[in-house]
């Protein structure tokens, strides 16, 4: 064993290193790096502080380019101004760091040191010529020129030398205080970035990948004119100013007033792919079991059924036939329940069902809503709320299916977190209130969430008895807004409370 050991590291220090093709984070564009400056430095030093790459070999070679695709400036930042002296050292007084300065006066030194030699033998010559054939004046000027050569010669082997012991002796390479370019964390989809008018560039299809030798090359001829909210479904873009990072694309094109939102939602095709589609629908649910079948027998006393009974039908543990929807009424500011509907509407109601994960014993599901709300609603708003109280919203209420429980009676709810608009299921009392899906949202844009059961989640829906909001309960509190947006066809909108 020691000598397989021994071995794999001995090959191991002949196999190429593996490099991550990524934009260094002292690499700056000239026009943020200004901005940056402005809270540190006079308003006089801001512009001294950019160290362009189209003038220093050590910020090109970093950046690996003067401009971007764009024809901006790249280059360093510094974080304070560059060192002015003031005395002129052959015509400059500007030093971007210590180390700089120190090897200006060395090349500078040796020049000096070069002409004073030169100026010594051609002294030394002409006390030659004028000695008058005096032994001791020719001696004299031997020893100048011999002189003035030997340090001519010593100067010149210094610097060889020490570049020959260490090159650092000569090529100093003291701590170089260079501004970082922070990066933030780019979230998954370009319409969820901070600011959805930011620029993006066009990376790859979906279903594909770049290597780095393709990435570095697509990210070095990026042009970031196409706008976030503006992505096409599905396919990856980089995003401007984050090291080429990438989010993945949600536009599903332009919508006309009066047609129903289209949603860019994954479609389950294969065993592990997800290929995401524009989906013409209200609320389209990616559902899913987060656990594994063994943890899901041993840790849910009531389900009551022997293991490789998952292998087969087990696999299917939603009860597609039990999908209904719950109204949320409004009335003076008051949240009330409305009326319980099942939902079987044919065309209205879609559901896609396939084996996921790397067991393959769980199905996966996709449930696609339609003419929930809006003026082609299968029900009418008077079918869910009394005739003085509003319509704001609606819960999902399903049911876990009859060979995972086999008492029939395992029931849940899904809403959308008021605060992260992210799916929120379980017992109603997990739900709560406030986090209901917004019918103006469904209406104007459609919602799109992955709804994740998970181990805690599983075992209160089938070991605690349902419960439900009590009769004539209500509850204060303000209704959801819709985002202010002219962005369409956005998943997992965002609501300003």
């Amino acid at each position: 064993m020691k000598k397989v050991i021994i071995s794999l590291y001995i090959i191991s220090l002949f196999l190429p290193a593996i490099t991550q093709a990524q934009v260094d984070q002292r690499c700056w564009i000239k026009e943020d790096c200004m901005r940056f400056r402005e809270g540190l430095v006079d308003t006089s030093q801001v512009a001294e502080g950019f160290y362009s790459a189209a003038d220093h070999k050590d910020a090109l070679g970093a950046c690996g380019a003067a401009t971007d695709a764009s024809g901006r400036d790249l280059g360093f930042c510094l974080p304070a101004g560059k060192a002015v002296t003031a005395i002129s050292f052959g015509g400059k007084t500007e030093f971007s760091s210590i180390a700089d300065f120190i090897q200006y006066i060395y090349r500078y030194g040796f020049i000096i040191g070069s002409v004073i030699a030169v100026a010594m033998i051609i002294l030394g010559g002409i006390l030659w010529i004028f000695s008058g054939g005096s032994a001791d004046a020719i001696t004299k000027a031997k020893k100048k020129i011999g002189g003035a050569l030997m340090g001519l010669v010593l100067i010149a082997l210094s610097y060889s030398i020490l570049n020959l012991v260490n090159p650092y002796l000569v090529n100093l390479r003291l701590p170089e205080i260079w501004a970082i370019n922070s990066q933030g964390l780019v979230t998954p989809t370009c319409t969820n970035l901070s600011n959805p008018n930011v620029g993006v560039a066009f990376a790859y299809p979906q279903g594909t990948d770049l290597d780095a030798s393709e990435k570095k090359e697509k990210l070095n001829s990026a042009s970031y004119k196409i706008k976030a909210g503006k992505a096409e479904c599905g396919s990856h873009y980089f995003v401007d100013k984050t090291g080429g990072q990438t989010c993945r694309g949600t536009f599903c094109g332009e919508r006309k007033p009066r047609d129903p939102p289209e949603i860019c939602a994954p479609i389950l095709e294969g065993d592990e792919s997800n290929i995401y589609e524009c989906v013409r629908g209200q609320l389209v649910l990616e559902l899913g079991v987060g656990s594994t079948w063994q943890t899901v027998i041993s840790e849910t006393p009531l389900i009551g059924i022997v293991a490789n009974k998952l292998e087969g039908e087990g696999s299917d543990w939603l009860d597609d036939d039990f999908i209904s929807f719950v109204g949320v009424c409004e009335k003076d500011g008051v949240l009330y329940e409305g009326d319980f509907e099942w939902w079987d509407g044919g065309s209205e109601y879609r559901l896609i069902k396939q084996k996921r994960g790397t067991t393959g014993k769980f199905s996966q599901y996709i449930i696609i809503v339609d003419n929930l709300a809006g003026p082609k609603a299968v029900y009418d708003e008077d079918d869910w709320c009394d005739s003085d109280q509003k319509l704001v919203g609606f819960w999902m209420y399903g049911e876990i299916g009859k060979d995972w429980d086999p008492w029939e009676d395992a029931r849940f709810w899904v809403g959308q977190s008021d605060n992260s608009f992210d799916a929120v299921v379980g017992k109603w009392d997990n739900v709560g209130w406030k986090n209901y899906l917004s019918y103006e949202n469904l209406d104007k844009k459609g919602i799109y969430m992955r709804v994740l059961f998970s181990d805690n989640i599983l075992d209160g829906v089938l070991s605690e008895e349902d419960t439900w909001p009590t009769e004539n309960s209500k509850v204060s509190i303000p209704t959801k807004k819709p985002e202010s947006s002219d962005v369409t066809g956005m998943p997992m909108p965002i609501y300003v409370p």
